[in-house]
């Protein structure tokens, strides 16, 4: 019986920002089509493309385009 070693195939990916590691943060709402697909996208980034740092971060949905977008464009922040 011999024993094949085997390697990882998809090493370990980081999202990085002027030299600083941050996690991906996926935003989803109370909708629970946004959350399955959110969900989705999340597996899909950790298990085939190899982020080990994702987050899914709740926010509330009113449906204002100003705000959201506000939000989305404010500032990055360093992982903890």
């Amino acid at each position: 019986m011999s024993f094949v070693l085997v390697t990882e195939v998809n090493p370990k990916r980081y999202f990085n920002s002027e030299g600083q590691m941050l996690d991906l943060r996926l935003e989803v709402s109370e909708r629970i089509t946004h959350r399955l697909i959110t969900a989705i996208f999340k597996l899909f980034l950790q298990e085939v493309l190899g982020y080990p740092y994702v987050t899914l971060v709740e926010e509330d949905d009113h449906f204002n385009i100003t705000h959201t977008v506000q939000r989305l464009s404010g500032p990055l922040t360093k992982r903890v």
